[in-house]
């Protein structure tokens, strides 16, 4: 622990929580949100980030994957209009 790096730690673009219910009820789904990340030079940069819930008496792999990839999917939506709404920004400056 001494060595290890002395930084806030950065997000992670896709977080799962799965959980087994034992029966009770199901429930997939996944949520993107923008957060605003430090980076070493202490600017503040926007990025997205998502969550995948699975939930139910035996989540199967093919569920948690299905939700990573729509997440994915989303992430890389998000990141190609940022990326759209900056060059706009700087081609009308």
């Amino acid at each position: 622990l001494d060595r290890a790096p002395k930084r806030e730690p950065r997000s992670q673009p896709v977080t799962c929580y799965v959980l087994s219910t034992g029966g009770e009820g199901e429930f997939s789904g996944y949520a993107i949100e923008e957060v605003e990340e430090v980076m070493e030079d202490g600017s503040r940069v926007a990025v997205s980030v998502a969550t995948v819930v699975v939930a139910g008496g035996e989540p199967t792999l093919e569920r948690i994957v299905a939700g990573i990839e729509l997440s994915v999917e989303g992430l890389e939506a998000d990141a190609k209009e940022r990326e759209e709404k900056k060059k706009a920004e700087e081609t009308a400056e």
